[in-house]
């Protein structure tokens, strides 16, 4: 990369927005009695339990549960996967709606992965004008099975995969222009809608 001088506050400024729009190691969390990553990442918590996950021990997201990370160098808003294990306290088509992940604190510039009150399963991002998902149905899971989640986003395309299968894959989208400073795990940004689940395994990687 070369970085033209054109004096000392604008060249850094420039050096500043080309290197943290490179940075993002990703995010590794197995959750077996810590809420750090794999690199040392500090997880924010409240009202968190432990409890048997799909390896060792996962974490349980009920009430008014919150989980949340610096998006810094956790996260790529134009390319990346990001996947876990969840294993659910309702069935498929219970009519609830419950958020796994997400990211943004405006109706735009966002990213949400959500079981909706429709029995849809929805990876979904938002441009900064419009929205875009991947979605199918999930009304015949049942309540204690454990599911394997992938979304994966590149080159203007996103895509969900549940149980290692092809879901659903959204071409033509367009990235948020920037995320919020924080993302959530097993709730919205809002701290609502928690996941009523367990998760385990989850990890953000910068490519699919």
């Amino acid at each position: 990369i070369t970085i033209i001088v054109f004096g000392g506050p604008i060249a850094n400024e420039l050096a500043k927005r080309v290197f943290s729009q490179q940075k993002s190691t990703g995010l590794v969390l197995d959750f077996d009695g810590s809420f750090s990553g794999e690199d040392g990442e500090s997880g924010f918590e409240s009202g968190l339990s432990f409890v048997p996950g799909y390896r060792g021990r996962g974490v349980l997201f009920d009430q008014e549960d919150s989980l949340y990370y610096p998006t810094e160098d956790n996260i790529n808003k134009d390319h990346g996967a990001l996947e876990f294990w969840l294993k659910p306290a309702w069935d498929g088509d219970d009519g609830g709606s419950y958020v796994f992940f997400e990211i943004g604190d405006e109706w735009f510039n966002r990213m949400r992965i959500i079981k909706d009150g429709a029995s849809t399963f929805r990876f979904m991002v938002w441009s900064s004008q419009v929205e875009y998902d991947a979605a199918c149905s999930v009304a015949d899971w049942s309540l204690g099975e454990w599911h394997h989640v992938r979304a994966i986003w590149k080159d203007g395309t996103s895509s969900l995969y549940l149980d290692e299968e092809i879901c659903d894959t959204q071409t033509f989208v367009v990235m948020p222009e920037f995320l919020s400073t924080r993302l959530f795990i097993g709730s919205s940004a809002q701290r609502d809608l928690q996941a009523q689940a367990v998760i385990d395994e989850f990890s953000i990687s910068p490519e699919p």
